[in-house]
C-alpha cells in the first residue's frame, strides 16, 4: 500500500470514528435503548443498546470503509491511475457515518422531525454523484477492477457494450437521485 493510500485509509477511518466524540459528550442525556432505525416519517422502528449506538456503529462503519478502501487499493496497485470516481466513493461511507450518526443522536434526544428529509437529500446527492461518474470510468479501469477484486458487474466483453451499460446505469442512478431530491423537498 502506498503512502497516499495509507493517508486516504487513515483519514477516512478517522472521519468514520470522529462522531463518537459527539456521542461521548452527550452520553448521559441519551436514552437506553437508542432508536437507530426510522420509517419514512421519522418514527423509530428499530432500537439498539446505547453503548452500541454510540460506539459500535462508528466502529462498524469504519471497518466497512477500511475493507472497501483496501480492496479498491489492491485493484489499483497494479500501477494504474486512481480514477476520480473511486476517490469520490472513498468518502461515501465517512459522509454517511457522520450525517446518519448526527441524526441518530438527535433522534435519541427526541427530535426526529428532519430524518426523512435528510436521508432523502443525502441519498439523492450520492446517487447523482455516482450516476455522473459511472459513465466516465474507462473500460480498462472497469475491467481491471472487475478482474482484480472479483466484482460481479454485468458481463461486458467489448468497450461499446461497457459504454452502453455504464451510460444506462448512470442515467438510472441520476434519475433515482433526482427522485430522492424531489422527495426531500416535497415531504
Amino acid at each position: 500500500m502506498t503512502s497516499q493510500s495509507k493517508r486516504i485509509l487513515i483519514s477516512s477511518v478517522l472521519a468514520c470514528l470522529s462522531p463518537m466524540l459527539l456521542g461521548i459528550a452527550l452520553y448521559q442525556r441519551l436514552p437506553d435503548p437508542m432508536p437507530i432505525h426510522f420509517d419514512f416519517d421519522g418514527t423509530p422502528n428499530g432500537w439498539a443498546p446505547k453503548w452500541f449506538a454510540v460506539f459500535g456503529l462508528p466502529v462498524l462503519m469504519a471497518a466497512i470503509d477500511a475493507i472497501g478502501i483496501a480492496t479498491s487499493e489492491r485493484a489499483i496497485a497494479k500501477g494504474e491511475k486512481r480514477p476520480r470516481a473511486v476517490i469520490v466513493l472513498y468518502w461515501f461511507v465517512p459522509v454517511l457515518t457522520v450525517v446518519l450518526y448526527a441524526l441518530t443522536i438527535r433522534a435519541g434526544l427526541g427530535d426526529t422531525s428532519f430524518i426523512g428529509k435528510a436521508v432523502c437529500l443525502l441519498l439523492g446527492v450520492m446517487l447523482l454523484l455516482t450516476g455522473n461518474y459511472m459513465p466516465k470510468t474507462s473500460f480498462q479501469t472497469a475491467r481491471q477492477l472487475k478482474r482484480d477484486s472479483r466484482f460481479s458487474y454485468p458481463r461486458f466483453d467489448d468497450e461499446n457494450t461497457y459504454r452502453r451499460q455504464s451510460r444506462r446505469a448512470g442515467i438510472a442512478m441520476m434519475l433515482l437521485g433526482a427522485g430522492f431530491l424531489v422527495l426531500a423537498v416535497v415531504v
